[in-house]
């Protein structure tokens, strides 16, 4: 790699840590995202599988399986991990001291109430950014329907049964559910393309707004409701297309949204202004001048 000049942004590599490559995984998305908008920002940026470049800043997202192995080959001085978790949720990953084990790194999240849990456990010296993720292009794995929408609702996701509750209703009022665990970018996409609409019910009681799941469907344009949600200062989706209803209320507003095809498509279109009017670049220079990138 030729040597950096002066005042250059540095090159950035997008890091997934992903077992099952070339088959997508749970970071796919969020990491071709987060490339795109590193480039849009000027910086010189790849999404790398597997590998780090020793040459450049490295971004990675955790956890995974493998993240803990993973750090004993990052240079702290080179590299951001990118957290995806609900901190302070009951997931297994916020448990046995995953929050402790950031502190000494830079941390990226996509959430403002993580980046303070993240203080408030390990100190104000925590090095934390929240940091927006937005759909882009680089999702959006098919072009074109190979079929009409068949299915009513989509959930892809792990059930569990405050989520069957809302399963259970939909199929009451007569409409389809289809639910699809184990599946990311194009493997996802043939179910986005059979669905009217995909409906998110929150897991954890954090009920933070599930950002890498609006990913694909918002750059699909297909229709979105979602639990109402903790959003985050710098990505609020409060005010896009998403369709945000408390959780007695979340069956009735399917019903209610796929009687409706005006304001389903008034939905998407909404969505992807909102996306193209998040700022971006702004917190990510902030984040690679932290450790000393630009």
């Amino acid at each position: 790699m030729p040597s950096q000049s002066a005042g250059a942004l540095p090159h950035v590599g997008v890091v997934e840590l992903n077992p099952h490559w070339p088959r997508p995984f749970v970071f796919t998305e969020v990491a071709l995202c987060l490339r795109d908008q590193l480039l849009a920002a000027g910086f010189e940026a790849e999404h790398l599988v597997n590998e780090i470049d020793p040459d450049g800043v490295s971004i990675v997202f955790v956890p995974t399986d493998q993240w803990r192995s993973a750090l004993s080959h990052l240079d702290p001085a080179r590299t951001v991990l990118f957290n995806m978790e609900q901190l302070g949720s009951d997931s297994p990953w916020s448990r046995e001291g995953y929050a402790q084990r950031l502190a000494g790194w830079t941390v990226a999240d996509y959430h403002t109430a993580n980046v303070e849990f993240l203080r408030q456990t390990n100190g104000p010296g925590q090095r934390a950014h929240e940091i927006p993720l937005v759909p882009g292009s680089s999702v959006v794995f098919a072009r074109e329907l190979d079929q009409l929408p068949s299915v009513d609702v989509l959930f892809f996701g792990t059930p569990n049964p405050r989520r069957e509750r809302i399963f259970d209703e939909l199929r009451a009022a007569g409409l389809s559910v289809e639910i699809v665990s184990g599946a990311y970018g194009w493997e996802l996409t043939p179910a986005l393309q059979r669905a009217r609409l995909v409906l998110h019910v929150h897991h954890y009681e954090t009920c933070l707004f599930p950002v890498a799941r609006m990913l694909q469907p918002v750059a699909a344009g297909v229709p979105v409701v979602c639990e109402t949600s903790a959003c985050p200062a710098l990505n609020d989706w409060a005010g896009s297309g998403i369709v945000f209803a408390h959780y007695p209320r979340l069956a009735a507003t399917c019903t209610e949204l796929l009687a409706q095809p005006a304001r389903q498509l008034e939905g998407v279109r909404r969505n992807l202004r909102h996306a193209r009017r998040i700022d971006t670049a702004t917190p990510l220079r902030a984040l690679i001048a932290e450790i000393g990138g630009c």
